[in-house]
């Protein structure tokens, strides 16, 4: 009897353990749920919070709303950035960009002057600040900023869209695109002839090169630079134009079979290319084809009515008044 009566007492006690077992571990269980469910909750209510003193939150928030094109919302976000840290370039540089994007360019030139009142050697931002001068019809202070540089001799490479510049090269290109529009040839041509010194073989520059020295009507050497543009790159939308624009200087010469040749070469490449249509039409004008000439005339209209306010003003086309395309 006392052996069974042991064995009972034994198997109860077994029960007892397995029964706090179990309940430790529903005890454990419910600990651990509570533990998440605090997280959970916690982060949900903290969070917000969290991102409202993240200058890193904003700035993103910002570029998120300058990719739609929300401007007013994005420059909240960036001056909100801005206000939990004071150093950072990068807002200002967005609002800048803001500022831009809504021709501000007085107050995007203020974002580029705080930014270089923490670092003064920054060679995108002076680029910048100058591009805007320029963008803002500045072009004797934008000139000023791109001389100055110039003169410090500072040549980091700097990151652009398309691709790792030196400063200096970069400068001496807006450099001479400030002159131009000046008209002050010249000396946009010593800056280019500088800039080549450095990429001797940009498409870009020799296309600038021949285009200023169009301007100064030495044709024989502007179709030089159009003619090593068109070898360089033969079938790019910068040939377009350099076809386009060899013709342009071909016409200067007189010799009207050649140019009309180099306008159909640049709508070869460009049927669309209201520019050729159009100065294609101005040679025909030169060699007697008036029904040509005309329906040049259209074609550029109907690709750029802008055209139109361009023919009724040159002399080329003064004996089309009485026709339609004149209307």
């Amino acid at each position: 009897m006392r052996s069974a009566e042991v064995c009972v007492q034994v198997f109860r006690i077994r029960d007892i353990n397995v029964g706090k077992n179990k309940m430790q571990k529903i005890k454990s269980f419910f600990l651990w749920m509570g533990i998440v469910l605090a997280v959970v909750i916690g982060s949900t209510l903290i969070w917000p919070y969290l991102n409202y003193a993240n200058s890193e939150y904003w700035h993103n928030r910002g570029r998120a709303f300058y990719d739609k094109k929300n401007y007013e919302k994005a420059l909240k976000a960036f001056e909100h950035a801005i206000s939990l840290d004071p150093n950072y370039t990068s807002a200002y540089q967005w609002k800048a960009a803001v500022y831009l994007a809504t021709e501000s360019y007085d107050q995007a030139i203020d974002a580029y002057d705080q930014i270089l009142a923490y670092s003064p050697d920054n060679p995108k931002i002076v680029l910048l600040k100058g591009q805007t001068h320029a963008r803002a019809k500045q072009f004797e202070v934008a000139l000023e900023i791109f001389d100055q540089a110039i003169s410090t001799g500072i040549d980091r490479p700097v990151k652009i869209q398309n691709g790792t510049f030196s400063f200096q090269y970069l400068l001496l290109i807006q450099k001479s695109t400030a002159l131009m529009e000046l008209e002050r040839y010249e000396e946009a041509l010593s800056a280019l002839e500088a800039a080549l010194q450095k990429s001797s073989k940009d498409a870009n520059l020799w296309h600038s090169k021949g285009v200023v020295l169009l301007m100064m009507e030495r044709f024989e050497d502007a179709i030089k630079c159009f003619d090593y543009v068109l070898q360089i790159d033969p079938d790019s939308t910068k040939a377009t134009v350099a076809w386009n624009n060899k013709g342009v200087a071909l016409f200067g010469l007189k010799k009207y079979d050649d140019a009309l040749k180099a306008f159909d070469q640049a709508l070869l490449l460009d049927a669309d290319y209201d520019s050729a249509w159009y100065s294609r039409a101005r040679v025909q004008v030169s060699l007697g084809n008036r029904d040509s000439a005309v329906s040049s005339l259209q074609r550029a209209i109907a690709l750029n009515p802008d055209q139109k306010q361009n023919m009724q003003s040159d002399e080329a086309f003064q004996f089309l008044k009485g026709l339609e395309v004149f209307k």
